[in-house]
Protein backbone atom coordinates (compact mmCIF):
# COMPACT_ATOMS: atom_id res chain seq x y z
CA UNK A 1 0.00 0.00 0.00
CA UNK A 2 2.04 3.35 -0.78
CA UNK A 3 1.74 6.31 1.31
CA UNK A 4 -1.25 8.05 -0.81
CA UNK A 5 -3.70 4.88 -0.05
CA UNK A 6 -2.64 5.19 3.76
CA UNK A 7 -3.45 8.68 3.96
CA UNK A 8 -6.87 7.94 1.77
CA UNK A 9 -7.54 4.99 4.35
CA UNK A 10 -6.89 7.12 7.77
CA UNK A 11 -8.80 10.42 6.58
CA UNK A 12 -12.01 7.85 5.39
CA UNK A 13 -11.89 6.32 9.12
CA UNK A 14 -12.07 9.30 10.57
CA UNK A 15 -14.81 11.09 8.45
CA UNK A 16 -16.74 7.77 9.50
CA UNK A 17 -15.77 7.98 12.82
CA UNK A 18 -16.87 11.61 13.52
CA UNK A 19 -19.80 10.85 11.73
CA UNK A 20 -20.73 7.59 13.82
CA UNK A 21 -19.97 9.88 17.17
CA UNK A 22 -22.24 12.74 15.75
CA UNK A 23 -25.09 10.46 14.83
CA UNK A 24 -24.81 8.50 18.31
CA UNK A 25 -24.91 12.03 19.79
CA UNK A 26 -27.48 13.78 18.18
CA UNK A 27 -29.71 10.61 19.03
CA UNK A 28 -29.82 11.46 22.52
CA UNK A 29 -30.55 15.49 21.75
CA UNK A 30 -34.51 16.65 22.75
CA UNK A 31 -34.59 19.26 19.70
CA UNK A 32 -36.54 16.63 18.00
CA UNK A 33 -38.64 15.94 20.84
CA UNK A 34 -42.07 18.02 19.28
CA UNK A 35 -42.23 15.54 16.37
CA UNK A 36 -43.22 12.64 18.73
CA UNK A 37 -46.47 14.37 19.10
CA UNK A 38 -47.56 14.06 15.65
CA UNK A 39 -48.79 10.63 14.49
CA UNK A 40 -46.39 8.13 12.40
CA UNK A 41 -48.84 7.20 9.97
CA UNK A 42 -48.93 9.92 6.80
CA UNK A 43 -51.06 10.56 3.59
CA UNK A 44 -48.58 11.30 0.61
CA UNK A 45 -49.82 12.82 -2.69
CA UNK A 46 -47.13 13.75 -5.25
CA UNK A 47 -46.60 14.32 -8.62
CA UNK A 48 -43.53 13.06 -10.75
CA UNK A 49 -41.82 14.46 -13.86
CA UNK A 50 -40.33 11.08 -15.85
CA UNK A 51 -37.39 11.26 -18.15
CA UNK A 52 -38.25 10.96 -21.91
CA UNK A 53 -37.52 7.12 -23.47
CA UNK A 54 -34.84 6.46 -25.51
CA UNK A 55 -35.44 5.68 -29.00
CA UNK A 56 -32.26 4.20 -31.21
CA UNK A 57 -32.42 3.42 -35.14
CA UNK A 58 -31.99 0.36 -36.03
CA UNK A 59 -32.65 1.52 -40.51
CA UNK A 60 -33.33 4.34 -41.93
CA UNK A 61 -32.80 7.49 -40.48
CA UNK A 62 -36.53 8.63 -38.35
CA UNK A 63 -36.91 8.81 -35.06
CA UNK A 64 -39.71 9.86 -33.31
CA UNK A 65 -39.05 13.04 -30.74
CA UNK A 66 -39.45 11.35 -27.49
CA UNK A 67 -40.74 14.05 -24.41
CA UNK A 68 -40.71 13.71 -20.29
CA UNK A 69 -43.86 13.15 -19.22
CA UNK A 70 -46.03 13.88 -15.83
CA UNK A 71 -47.42 10.90 -13.34
CA UNK A 72 -49.00 11.33 -10.19
CA UNK A 73 -49.25 9.09 -7.07
CA UNK A 74 -50.84 8.85 -3.62
CA UNK A 75 -50.74 6.85 -0.68
CA UNK A 76 -49.37 6.71 2.75
CA UNK A 77 -46.11 6.30 4.86
CA UNK A 78 -45.08 4.93 8.16
CA UNK A 79 -42.24 7.35 9.88
CA UNK A 80 -40.89 4.49 12.74
CA UNK A 81 -39.08 7.10 15.21
CA UNK A 82 -39.41 10.71 13.90
CA UNK A 83 -37.98 11.86 17.23
CA UNK A 84 -34.58 10.48 16.16
CA UNK A 85 -32.25 11.97 14.01
CA UNK A 86 -31.70 8.74 12.22
CA UNK A 87 -35.52 7.11 11.31
CA UNK A 88 -36.66 4.78 8.92
CA UNK A 89 -39.67 4.90 6.80
CA UNK A 90 -41.91 2.15 4.88
CA UNK A 91 -44.81 3.19 2.61
CA UNK A 92 -47.58 2.10 0.23
CA UNK A 93 -48.18 4.57 -2.96
CA UNK A 94 -50.44 3.67 -5.98
CA UNK A 95 -49.04 5.62 -9.14
CA UNK A 96 -50.36 6.43 -12.25
CA UNK A 97 -46.77 5.70 -14.62
CA UNK A 98 -46.89 7.31 -17.88
CA UNK A 99 -45.95 4.75 -20.93
CA UNK A 100 -45.16 7.06 -23.76
CA UNK A 101 -45.24 10.70 -25.03
CA UNK A 102 -43.61 11.54 -27.96
CA UNK A 103 -43.53 13.74 -31.28
CA UNK A 104 -44.15 13.36 -34.94
CA UNK A 105 -43.19 15.90 -37.42
CA UNK A 106 -43.83 14.19 -41.32
CA UNK A 107 -43.27 16.50 -44.29
CA UNK A 108 -46.58 16.67 -46.73
CA UNK A 109 -43.76 15.51 -49.30
CA UNK A 110 -43.64 12.21 -47.55
CA UNK A 111 -46.99 11.61 -48.58
CA UNK A 112 -48.86 12.16 -52.31
CA UNK A 113 -52.07 13.99 -52.02
CA UNK A 114 -51.60 15.54 -48.75
CA UNK A 115 -51.23 19.27 -48.71
CA UNK A 116 -50.09 20.45 -45.32
CA UNK A 117 -47.03 19.20 -42.95
CA UNK A 118 -48.02 16.55 -39.79
CA UNK A 119 -47.06 17.70 -36.78
CA UNK A 120 -48.68 16.01 -33.50
CA UNK A 121 -47.56 15.50 -29.81
CA UNK A 122 -48.90 11.68 -28.91
CA UNK A 123 -49.45 10.51 -25.31
CA UNK A 124 -50.51 6.91 -24.79
CA UNK A 125 -52.20 6.05 -21.48
CA UNK A 126 -51.37 5.57 -17.92
CA UNK A 127 -50.34 2.52 -16.38
CA UNK A 128 -50.88 2.20 -12.69
CA UNK A 129 -48.70 0.34 -10.48
CA UNK A 130 -48.16 -0.25 -6.69
CA UNK A 131 -44.85 0.40 -4.67
CA UNK A 132 -43.30 -0.21 -1.60
CA UNK A 133 -40.74 2.85 -0.93
CA UNK A 134 -38.31 2.38 1.83
CA UNK A 135 -35.78 4.59 3.23
CA UNK A 136 -33.66 6.12 5.56
CA UNK A 137 -34.07 9.59 6.62
CA UNK A 138 -31.56 12.12 8.78
CA UNK A 139 -32.74 14.88 10.08
CA UNK A 140 -30.99 18.72 10.87
CA UNK A 141 -33.11 20.86 12.61
CA UNK A 142 -33.49 24.59 11.11
CA UNK A 143 -35.50 25.58 14.24
CA UNK A 144 -37.66 24.26 16.87
CA UNK A 145 -40.58 24.01 14.09
CA UNK A 146 -38.98 23.37 10.76
CA UNK A 147 -36.52 20.65 9.92
CA UNK A 148 -33.92 19.72 6.77
CA UNK A 149 -34.02 15.84 6.06
CA UNK A 150 -32.05 13.88 3.91
CA UNK A 151 -33.51 10.49 2.36
CA UNK A 152 -31.80 7.30 1.04
CA UNK A 153 -33.09 3.64 0.45
CA UNK A 154 -34.72 1.93 -2.31
CA UNK A 155 -38.79 0.93 -3.74
CA UNK A 156 -39.94 -2.23 -4.99
CA UNK A 157 -42.83 -1.61 -7.20
CA UNK A 158 -45.16 -4.04 -8.97
CA UNK A 159 -46.17 -2.88 -12.54
CA UNK A 160 -49.38 -5.46 -14.39
CA UNK A 161 -48.04 -6.89 -17.30
CA UNK A 162 -49.34 -5.65 -20.49
CA UNK A 163 -48.73 -3.72 -23.76
CA UNK A 164 -50.11 -0.99 -26.57
CA UNK A 165 -49.59 -0.29 -30.45
CA UNK A 166 -50.18 3.08 -31.20
CA UNK A 167 -50.52 3.82 -35.08
CA UNK A 168 -50.66 7.03 -36.92
CA UNK A 169 -52.45 7.21 -40.10
CA UNK A 170 -52.57 10.63 -43.04
CA UNK A 171 -54.69 11.61 -45.45
CA UNK A 172 -56.77 14.31 -46.62
CA UNK A 173 -59.48 11.87 -47.27
CA UNK A 174 -59.65 9.86 -44.23
CA UNK A 175 -61.29 6.38 -46.14
CA UNK A 176 -57.44 7.04 -47.93
CA UNK A 177 -55.37 7.04 -44.66
CA UNK A 178 -52.02 5.64 -45.00
CA UNK A 179 -50.57 4.20 -42.25
CA UNK A 180 -46.88 6.04 -41.37
CA UNK A 181 -45.79 5.19 -38.06
CA UNK A 182 -46.24 2.59 -35.38
CA UNK A 183 -45.59 1.92 -31.99
CA UNK A 184 -45.94 -0.92 -30.05
CA UNK A 185 -44.82 -1.18 -26.02
CA UNK A 186 -44.55 -3.94 -23.42
CA UNK A 187 -43.49 -4.01 -20.11
CA UNK A 188 -40.32 -6.43 -19.23
CA UNK A 189 -40.87 -10.11 -18.25
CA UNK A 190 -41.09 -9.40 -14.22
CA UNK A 191 -43.15 -9.43 -11.67
CA UNK A 192 -41.77 -6.60 -9.86
CA UNK A 193 -39.16 -4.04 -10.35
CA UNK A 194 -36.68 -2.66 -7.89
CA UNK A 195 -35.38 0.90 -7.85
CA UNK A 196 -33.07 2.83 -5.62
CA UNK A 197 -34.26 6.70 -4.12
CA UNK A 198 -32.50 9.79 -2.81
CA UNK A 199 -33.64 12.99 -1.86
CA UNK A 200 -34.16 15.57 0.64
CA UNK A 201 -36.82 17.83 1.85
CA UNK A 202 -38.61 20.35 4.82
CA UNK A 203 -41.13 19.18 7.41
CA UNK A 204 -42.60 22.01 8.90
CA UNK A 205 -44.70 21.50 12.60
CA UNK A 206 -48.26 23.49 12.66
CA UNK A 207 -50.30 23.27 15.72
CA UNK A 208 -52.14 20.48 14.27
CA UNK A 209 -50.51 18.46 11.93
CA UNK A 210 -47.18 18.58 10.13
CA UNK A 211 -46.48 19.06 6.10
CA UNK A 212 -43.85 17.03 5.05
CA UNK A 213 -42.40 18.26 1.44
CA UNK A 214 -39.51 16.19 -0.38
CA UNK A 215 -37.78 15.99 -3.25
CA UNK A 216 -37.21 12.08 -4.23
CA UNK A 217 -35.18 11.07 -7.66
CA UNK A 218 -36.03 7.36 -8.65
CA UNK A 219 -33.56 5.35 -10.35
CA UNK A 220 -34.82 1.97 -11.62
CA UNK A 221 -32.76 -0.64 -11.94
CA UNK A 222 -34.37 -2.03 -15.36
CA UNK A 223 -36.31 -0.31 -18.14
CA UNK A 224 -40.10 -0.19 -17.24
CA UNK A 225 -41.36 -0.71 -21.21
CA UNK A 226 -39.97 -1.41 -24.37
CA UNK A 227 -40.51 -2.20 -27.71
CA UNK A 228 -39.83 -0.86 -31.25
CA UNK A 229 -41.49 1.90 -33.59
CA UNK A 230 -41.11 1.99 -37.42
CA UNK A 231 -41.90 4.43 -39.96
CA UNK A 232 -43.46 3.60 -43.14
CA UNK A 233 -45.14 4.61 -46.65
CA UNK A 234 -42.81 7.33 -46.75
CA UNK A 235 -42.29 8.94 -50.41
CA UNK A 236 -38.90 10.72 -49.65
CA UNK A 237 -37.76 9.18 -46.37
CA UNK A 238 -38.95 5.88 -46.82
CA UNK A 239 -38.56 3.33 -44.22
CA UNK A 240 -36.98 3.46 -40.62
CA UNK A 241 -37.21 0.68 -37.73
CA UNK A 242 -35.26 1.21 -34.30
CA UNK A 243 -36.05 0.51 -30.75
CA UNK A 244 -37.82 2.16 -27.68
CA UNK A 245 -37.02 2.28 -24.10
CA UNK A 246 -38.50 3.84 -21.70
CA UNK A 247 -36.39 3.77 -18.01
CA UNK A 248 -39.02 5.47 -15.83
CA UNK A 249 -36.79 7.24 -14.11
CA UNK A 250 -38.11 10.32 -12.64
CA UNK A 251 -37.90 13.14 -10.05
CA UNK A 252 -40.86 13.56 -7.67
CA UNK A 253 -42.47 16.32 -5.62
CA UNK A 254 -44.11 14.40 -2.75
CA UNK A 255 -46.51 16.12 0.00
CA UNK A 256 -46.93 14.43 3.24
CA UNK A 257 -49.39 15.00 5.85
CA UNK A 258 -49.76 13.83 9.46
CA UNK A 259 -51.73 15.06 12.29
CA UNK A 260 -51.09 15.77 15.90
CA UNK A 261 -51.77 13.46 18.68
CA UNK A 262 -54.51 14.11 21.00
CA UNK A 263 -53.23 15.13 24.39
CA UNK A 264 -54.09 12.10 26.13
CA UNK A 265 -52.38 9.89 23.66
CA UNK A 266 -49.05 11.20 22.63
CA UNK A 267 -48.00 7.77 23.79
CA UNK A 268 -49.45 6.17 21.00
CA UNK A 269 -47.51 4.45 18.72
CA UNK A 270 -48.81 4.96 15.78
Amino acid sequence: MNANNRILQKGLMTIVGILSSFSLIAQKLDVFENLQDYRKFSLMVGTSLYHSADSRITSGTMAPENLMNWGVSGGFEYDFRPERRLSFVLGLTLTKEPTSRFRLDIKKEEIPGVTSDYSSTIREAFSPSFSVPFYITYKFPLNKNQFLEFQTGGKVKWLPPGGSVYIVSISEDITDAVEVFTLKTETADKFYYGSYLFGAGITTLFSGFLIKTNFLYTLNFQDTYGGQYEFKNLSVSGSSTGTYALSGNNLSLMVSIAFRKPDSRRNDYY
